[in-house]
């Protein structure tokens, strides 16, 4: 039994220094955006709950390494300990109740990211604005095209993936496309994910956002940013593929820039007119949720709905 309590005692000490190390010592995890923030708290609530049974198990095995290794001469015969079920029970329910805990947490914390936010849910107003060969209010897929999140409407953006590059739309403002992703700090955007060719995926670590772009699959995300950030040359707040998906893989970036609202409509209002005036946007195909090339001998017909 006095073994049982220094145990205890050494456990509890080194329990308590591990959870202030923790509170003090800032673990990498993305926080800018409102559904990094979750993930966030998860990393932490994992570190806090995993401390104590980390530190139990190196607790008893450093002590019963010092204390318990042979000294003198061979011992006896072995004398085997009597049978109890008490400490079997105790660990599988304290491991039941930490299970259970972690996985209703995460549960939650999953709906909360997985959803979309409250402001998106909210109005269903006219739009502030249109363009020519789009509705005011809906567009192919129910996909609102009106202003930058106005009347509680997120601004659509679609990421199309293909070896090795992406493509960022813009529907709500006819529809331009972009190889650098920017966005609106405090916006509600919503992401439509898709590939032109085999499967990527669409990740912005610093934001915490990740979704697979499937070939003939829309995949959709929700980001709202806390603060401003371009692309950085140490690799922070950039687009990357983390999805091994070729040759070229590593090097499937795309630059970012999370910047006012009023900067944002400028830069967007600029590129729409800007590929307009050029033709680009007019050549431009249709926006669809997926897109597929023409089928030939290199690329087979798109896959067909087979369910019953």
């Amino acid at each position: 039994m006095r073994h049982a309590i220094r145990i205890g005692i050494i456990w509890v000490i080194v329990s308590i220094l591990l959870i202030i190390g923790i509170a003090f010592v800032p673990i990498p995890a993305p926080a800018s955006s409102e559904e990094g923030e979750g993930i966030h708290q998860t990393i932490y609530m994992l570190f806090y709950v995993g401390a104590p049974v980390f530190a139990f198990v190196w607790v008893t095995l450093i002590y019963g390494l010092v204390t318990f290794h042979a000294r003198g001469p061979e011992p006896g015969a072995y004398v085997p300990l009597p049978e109890t079920n008490t400490l079997l029970f105790l660990w599988a329910g304290i491991t039941f109740v930490i299970v259970l805990f972690m996985a209703g947490w995460g549960t939650f914390t999953l709906h909360e990211i997985t959803n979309p936010p409250a402001v998106a849910a909210q109005g269903q107003g006219t739009s502030t604005r249109s363009h020519p060969g789009t509705t005011s209010n809906s567009h192919k897929g129910g996909l609102h095209t009106g202003s930058v999140y106005t009347n509680g409407h997120p601004l659509n953006v679609q990421v199309i993936g293909q070896q090795w590059l992406w493509t960022f739309r813009y529907p709500s403002y006819g529809g331009f496309e972009s190889k650098d992703l920017v966005l609106p700090v405090g916006g509600t955007v919503r992401f439509h994910i898709t590939s032109l060719d085999v499967v990527h995926s669409f990740w912005i670590y610093q934001y915490d956002v990740k979704e697979d772009a499937v070939p003939g699959v829309e995949n959709t995300a929700w980001m709202r940013a806390r603060e401003t950030g371009a692309s950085t040359s140490s690799g922070k707040n950039w687009v990357n593929c983390n999805e091994l998906c070729g040759l070229w893989h590593g090097y499937m970036v795309a630059k970012m820039d999370i910047t006012t609202p009023v900067k944002f409509r400028a830069w967007a209002n600029h590129m729409e007119a800007s590929e307009r005036a050029s033709g680009l946007l007019k050549n431009l195909p249709p926006y669809a949720p997926v897109y597929f090339p023409q089928s030939n001998a290199n690329f087979p017909p798109a896959p067909q709905d087979q369910s019953p």
